[in-house]
Formats: structure tokens, sequence, C-alpha cells
């Protein structure tokens, strides 16, 4: 008997920094934050940055969107940042060496044959509202913990792998329900082939933009993936004043 899909390979080389810049949070121009960020260990701001981002997109996907296009807009324009930052922060070869070259992340799991079960809506919606949520968590940990000196490379991975995993969980969500008759093994098939459509859409983030996307541009509304984010919205503008709403609420200093 074949083995169902449920593990996925992030590569160590997956962005390419020729290609598309990587995000730089705004400059300050009050003299009490200019100097705030000057006493910080580098590197902080863009954790702080990436945890107010995680805030941000957590409220986004718990919007009571109405509109299917909006939800389906929704889902992948978080999963494809989050899969990014997950890279940058444990898969990146530069930044994380070993002898590995690929970081596991897991696939979910829409089948059973045995026990004739398939994933429902309401079951994976619930794993990537966990999944935020824990992403919201560990990042402001992380956030708190690096800017306190503290060694944070044990927490950065499990953050990145909850980042990965949130990802790949949001864009199964289209194959909840999957039906009966069709196999274990093709319906997590599916899921894999997802999952490489994904990461290929995350490598090319930054066509349009120039800047790779990334889970700390959320709470900048001036950021290029917020501006991307609000130029290719749906008309409906559910999409649009979701994230408006969440930056309002989460975004940078609030």
């Amino acid at each position: 008997m074949t083995t169902s899909r449920r593990n996925f390979d992030l590569p160590t080389k997956h962005i390419n920094e020729t290609d598309g810049a990587n995000y730089v949070p705004p400059r300050a121009f009050e003299p009490q934050e200019i100097a705030r960020r000057q006493g910080q260990r580098p590197g902080t701001l863009l954790r702080e940055y990436q945890a107010s981002g995680a805030n941000v997109a957590k409220a986004v996907f718990d919007h009571p969107f109405t509109e299917p296009e909006d939800i389906t807009y929704v889902r992948r324009k978080l999963a494809i940042p989050l899969l990014n930052s997950a890279w940058y922060s444990f898969a990146d070869g530069t930044k994380t060496p070993d002898i590995f070259m690929r970081r596991t992340l897991k696939l979910p799991v829409l089948a059973d044959d045995n026990a004739e079960w398939r994933a429902t809506k309401e079951y994976l919606t619930g794993r990537a509202r966990q999944g935020l949520a824990d992403t919201a968590r560990l990042a402001s940990t992380l956030a708190l913990r690096y800017r306190q000196g503290y060694e944070t490379t044990r927490l950065e991975k499990n953050l990145g792998r909850t980042m990965g995993n949130t990802a790949l969980t949001l864009v199964s969500l289209e194959h909840a329900n999957a039906p009966l008759g069709m196999s274990e093994q093709d319906i997590q098939n599916v899921v894999l082939l997802d999952a490489s459509e994904l990461l290929e859409d995350a490598q090319t983030s930054y066509e349009g933009t120039g800047v790779h996307a990334s889970v700390a541009q959320f709470p900048d509304p001036y950021s290029p993936l917020s501006i991307d984010w609000r130029q290719n919205a749906p008309r409906s503008l559910e999409a649009y004043g979701a994230l408006a709403q969440a930056q309002s609420d989460f975004g940078y200093g609030k």
C-alpha cells in the first residue's frame, strides 16, 4: 500500500534577492522613536512589525466575509506572505545553515480511507484560525524576547514552521469535503500540488511590487504588499475593507 503525502519540503534556496528586495520597515520621524530604534538590537524592528502583521493577518481571516471571491482572494493573499516569512524564519540557508538542504512542513491531512473520513470546511477553517492565532502568539513572544537580548533560534524555527503549516492549510480549504469516491492518496496528491503552486507564487511575489511578500508588511498601510492588496482586491471591497480595519486595529504601534 502506498503511503499518502504528508510532508512538504521548503527549499533552502527559495527567495532570490537579485529579483526582488526584502521588505524594510518605514523610517521613523519622531525623535523619541528614532532614539528607541537606535538603542535596539539589530533585527528587532522587523520582528516587531512581523508580530503586528501576524495580528493583522489573524483579524483579516476572522472577518465575516460573505463573497466567495473575497474569501478565495484573502486565503491566498495571506498564505503567500506566510510561506515567505516561514522561509525567512527557519529555511533560509544563508541564515540557518546546517547539513540539510530542505526544511519540512506538514501538509494538511484531508482524508483517511480507513476511517472513511474527509476533512470538513469547518475543521480546516478551525485549523487555519488556530494556526494564525499561534503565529500571532509566537511572533509577539519572539519580538519581546529578541528585544530583551535572549537567544531565539528555537523560537524562530517554531514560528517559521507554524507560519508555513498555516499557509498550506489556507490553500487546502478549497478541497474541504472531498468525496469518499476519491481516494486518500489522490486527495493528498492534490494537496501537494497546491502547496507546490503556492511555493511558486511565493517565489515570484515580488512581481509588480519589487518586494517579496512577507507578514511584516501587513501592519504598514503603505507597504508594497498592502498597496498591491488594495489595487487587486475584488470589487465587493470586502477584502479591501477587512485589511484596512485590521490595520487600524492592530497595525504597528496599536
